[in-house]
């Protein structure tokens, strides 16, 4: 679960370069708001796809409740708070997205239809935004940041551990531990993480670079 999860950064930062790509496309900002494009719309769904796997991550480790103790009852505690509230935040954001340009008879640049729309970010309804955006990520800050009020002495005390399993694992024979399938298990997962992560990197340096050239 621990590689899971650290695995899903990567796609989250290939979202957000297709959200900042899409956000200084020219072809976005031709009328007086936002469009979402087409590397937007990519990026939102690739976002919403790593919080389908965040969702199930949380239910696979509520599952183990058992095995933990109180400290990480109340890290799993707040991280199931806080789902709802980025599920409303989650929502507004494939609203937007994939919110259509209304019909208008008018030719341009008589044509206010971005008018009647209730999700964008810059011309839509102040009120659904404060309610599905704003709010639910004060609510999510609040959430982390009292669980954070608690995390030295508990840092304190993962490092005691941490250095009595290194004091234990010291006292392993290398070629011994070298030979076990965690050990391989990890090294072959390490391996893949960093051909994944470096192609990513490249694909969004050329992709940036692309769009500075075109707007330029």
């Amino acid at each position: 679960m621990q590689w899971i999860l650290l695995t899903v950064h990567i796609p989250l930062v290939i979202s957000f370069i297709l959200i900042v790509a899409g956000g200084i496309d020219p072809d976005s900002r031709d009328g007086p708001t936002f469009a979402a494009t087409e590397s937007t719309k990519a990026g939102v769904a690739l976002y919403l796809a790593c919080f389908l796997v965040l969702v199930w991550a949380t239910t696979v480790i509520s599952a183990r409740l058992y095995l933990a103790d109180s400290d990480e009852v109340k890290i799993l505690t707040t991280v199931v708070l806080s789902l709802p509230w980025f599920v409303v935040d989650v929502v507004y954001m494939m609203c937007f997205a994939f919110e259509k340009w209304t019909g208008c008879d008018e030719p341009e640049p008589y044509c206010e239809s971005w008018l009647h729309m209730k999700f964008n970010v810059i011309s839509g309804w102040p009120s659904i935004q404060l309610c599905m955006q704003v709010i639910p990520e004060y609510i999510i800050v609040i959430l982390y940041l009292g669980l954070g009020l608690e995390l030295p002495t508990k840092a304190s005390r993962l490092r005691a551990q941490v250095e009595d399993r290194i004091d234990q694992a010291r006292a392993l024979d290398v070629e011994h531990l070298q030979e076990t399938v965690l050990w391989k298990l990890h090294d072959a997962v390490s391996r893949i993480v960093a051909a994944m992560i470096m192609p990513a990197l490249q694909f969004a340096h050329w992709m940036l670079g692309k769009i500075l050239r075109s707007g330029s």
